[in-house]
């Protein structure tokens, strides 16, 4: 039976693209494939075991972690293991395994891209109103409302995969537009964030003892700005890794799909994935809750072992 039969001309199209690359790339790629499957995964389930079990931090600041430690998650377990799938048909020259893991690859890989964007940008926002409606913060801003918002997110994370199923072209666009409003969007509330704080601490050295101690039983602005710092480190560490995407997909506009084209885009997949490998990491390195509760897990599981 013809191992061709089964793939569409678009997919078979693309195959022939990466078929004029050398097979080191794709095994390199395997290989980077099997080591997101193994941190991500192992990684993304100590945080989440860590924020469950930690009563420090904001309900509605762990239900945003969650989303993105999910999401994450389900780049280890779900897409990492489908790319592995995609490019091994590339390295064992199957264009049928290949066309078997494009459309759950890319369809896994758009939707976990959207929630871990749209989450970043929620969790800048839920920063910026903590600054700006201060003790009113942790009445308007509940668990619950955070959590509709993120089933939101979720939901319109699967209706973009399922948009590309549609029309590729629009899905590129609309994936393009949506990257560039969202990183317009987090750094503004960064922006607005720190320019804020900096005018807070002039008005504040103008104030005596009592009106600062005052301020300080209401908000807490340096327990305030040290979150700040941690959530736009880690919102940097997603934009360095999504960064490629986006000049992948200006580069695929400006000049159209071609081998090297597609070889830089499907690159820029692989970069994305690394993402979800480096935020437990970063969680762990900046957030001292997250990493007392991972040492702990890790010491109880050590003892276990010992014993």
């Amino acid at each position: 039976m013809n191992r061709t039969m089964s793939c569409s001309s678009p997919n078979l199209l693309r195959y022939s693209y990466l078929q004029e690359f050398s097979k080191a790339i794709f095994i390199l790629i395997c290989v980077v494939d099997t080591a997101i499957f193994l941190s991500a995964s192992l990684g993304n389930i100590l945080i989440l075991i860590s924020l469950h079990k930690s009563q420090a931090i904001h309900s509605p600041s762990k239900a945003l972690f969650s989303s993105l430690a999910l999401s994450d998650l389900a780049v280890g377990v779900i897409v990492a293991p489908l790319h592995f799938g995609l490019t091994l048909g590339i390295v064992q020259d199957n264009p049928l395994l290949y066309c078997t893991f494009f459309a759950p690859t890319t369809a896994a890989g758009y939707t976990m891209a959207s929630v871990s964007t749209l989450t970043a940008v929620a969790i800048a926002l839920d920063r910026y109103l903590a600054f700006r409606l201060r003790i009113r913060y942790r009445q308007l801003i509940t668990v619950n409302r955070v959590v509709l918002l993120l089933s939101l997110v979720w939901i319109i994370g699967i209706l973009f995969a399922l948009s590309w199923t549609f029309d590729r072209n629009i899905s590129h666009i609309v994936g393009a537009c949506a990257t560039f409003l969202c990183t317009t969007t987090t750094f503004y509330c960064y922006l607005k964030i720190f320019v804020g704080l900096r005018h807070q601490a002039a008005q504040i050295q103008e104030q005596n003892q009592v009106a600062r101690a005052s301020h300080r039983q209401f908000f807490n602005i340096p327990v305030y700005k040290q979150s700040v710092k941690n959530m736009f480190l880690i919102y940097c560490v997603i934009l360095i890794c999504y960064l490629p995407y986006f000049l992948a997909l200006m580069l695929l506009f400006s000049v159209g799909l071609g081998s090297s084209t597609f070889l830089v885009l499907s690159l820029s997949y692989v970069i994305i994935s690394l993402n979800s490998s480096l935020n437990p990491f970063v969680y762990c390195w900046r957030i001292r809750e997250i990493r007392r509760q991972v040492l702990s897990i890790l010491s109880g599981i050590y003892s276990m072992w010992a014993s």
